[in-house]
């Protein structure tokens, strides 16, 4: 059995004691730094997606490695590609066979918030008591089951291009139809802002389906730009890099305005990340095309290879999704643009429910993320007059169900959500109950921000919500509402 072995260069001390380990019970170690993980000629992405097919389990060192600016606050946080290469491996073999060993008390994303880990604050002989206990389970496991990876899954790319000039055909195509793009880039003009980029200006009669838009620029002041790595490439100073970095990045703002015309969701809107651009991402509601800096920094944008995922059970289509939003909504600040204001202050949703067979049933909707959610949305004040108003428009577009069929009874109450600021401003979400007239056969069709909508029995223990605060509206809800 072998167990695929994740850290940073900082955390190698320890790796060799957790190898030793795991050698002590009988596993195979596939260490990163191991010559024979990463073989010539492959790109690192490439090398991942075919370990998590050949490994058993996989274990992560998060240790206190880069200082970050989060919600206007300097952390210690693991390296970023810990987090993805953690995603990629517990999306495939699941949460028990992919473990985190956690080093000090580094900052990690909130999805991860309430996973068991082991801790090495607690001890470095106890963390190895609870490590080999872990590879003694794993071991059980694999003997009973005899359970592995189905080499039928398709989780990786459904095509790779040379290059984006090569993809641009398929790029183009894919953001025509979508209703919802997705950009990360460090100037940006290429994908958008002009008439000659992927989402070209010049055709904006093109985006009939088009109701959301968000772009994230590497910021000009980003540590990567004046970390040496711009000296091997072709500019003389980084001073004549940044220059023309920010005009190009004028550009894409200006095209930015005149998108703004068409878009008709007020989540849409520019921002500026200062983080590492590992990442060149095109994503919309069906394809994500991606292309990885972190083989070779010195690699020109134009010899990239580009992979594109679809949107699909098991794919890693929803991984590059969720790396996007995570930066998008704890690691960036707007631009300067004159685009409407966004309000963040309110938001507004609630539990629909219908009566069937003398059993209650309400709509939830469940994230890319396998958690599950009440349908809510911001207070636009350019169509709600009040937030009644906006929780039932807001449920109408979230859940795909007509508006002349839901129903408003109550004011549930209201919960602030810190998990989201803006200008350190938090969230205050407003739930109301919401009567659905139709029928339970009538099928929900979710927003392009969720992955699945369903209509769930009360009588039944509920799924895993992300909010403890909608969880415990609806359990008062069960006990107070009943069919009439």
């Amino acid at each position: 059995m072998k167990i695929f072995l994740g850290s940073s260069k900082e955390s190698l001390s320890f790796l060799n004691e957790i190898s030793i380990v795991v050698e002590d019970n009988g596993l195979i170690p596939l260490r990163w730094d191991d010559v024979s993980t990463f073989p010539p000629g492959e790109f690192t992405l490439e090398t991942l997606l075919k370990k998590t097919r050949q490994v058993h389990g996989a274990i992560f060192l998060f240790s206190e490695d880069d200082k970050t600016w989060y919600r206007n606050e300097l952390q210690m946080t693991p390296r970023d590609n810990l987090l993805i290469e953690y995603g990629l491996f517990a999306g495939i073999l699941g949460r028990e066979r992919a473990i985190i060993i956690v080093d000090g008390n580094p900052k990690t994303a909130s999805d991860l918030h309430g996973l068991n880990t082991i801790q090495l604050n607690h001890g470095k002989e106890r963390a190895k008591a609870a490590l080999r206990s872990w590879c003694q389970s794993l071991t059980k496991e694999v003997a009973i089951n005899k359970t592995f990876i189905n080499p039928t899954i398709n989780t990786g790319p459904i095509r790779v291009y040379p290059n984006f000039e090569a993809a641009s055909p398929d790029l183009k195509r894919a953001c025509y139809e979508a209703y919802d793009i997705k950009i990360l880039a460090n100037k940006g003009f290429a994908f958008f802002g002009t008439d000659y980029s992927i989402v070209s200006t010049d055709k904006l009669s093109r985006f009939k389906n088009l109701r959301k838009l968000r772009v994230l620029l590497l910021s000009p002041n980003a540590r990567w730009i004046t970390t040496g790595l711009i000296a091997e490439r072709k500019y003389g100073s980084v001073e004549e890099y940044k220059k023309e970095f920010r005009a190009n990045q004028n550009i894409v703002e200006l095209g930015f305005n005149k998108f703004s015309k068409i878009l008709s969701n007020n989540r849409s809107g520019l921002r500026y990340y200062d983080g590492e651009p590992y990442w060149r991402m095109l994503i919309t509601d069906q394809y994500a095309f991606v292309a990885s800096y972190a083989d070779d920094p010195r690699t020109q944008i134009k010899d990239l290879p580009v992979a594109c995922y679809k949107n699909a059970p098991k794919s890693f289509y929803n991984v590059f999704k969720r790396i996007f939003n995570d930066i998008w909504h704890n690691s960036s600040y707007p631009a300067q643009i004159s685009f409407r204001k966004i309000d963040f202050s309110e938001s507004a949703g609630g539990i629909v429910y219908i009566c069937h067979n003398e059993c209650i049933f309400i709509a939830l909707l469940k994230r890319s993320d396998g958690f599950w959610v009440l349908p809510k949305g911001h207070l636009d004040k350019s169509k709600d007059s009040s937030i009644e108003d906006a929780a039932l428009r807001e449920i109408s577009e979230e859940l795909g169900l007509p508006l002349s069929k839901l129903i408003l009874k109550e004011r549930l109450g209201q919960y602030e959500d810190h998990s989201y600021k803006q200008e350190g401003e938090s969230k205050i979400v407003h739930i109301f109950s919401v009567q659905y007239t139709g029928n339970i056969d009538d099928t929900l069709h979710p927003d392009v921000d969720h992955a699945k909508g369903i209509w769930w029995d009360l009588r039944k223990e509920l799924p895993k919500m992300l909010y403890v605060q909608q969880e415990n509206m609806i359990l008062k809800f069960k006990e107070k509402y009943k069919c009439t």
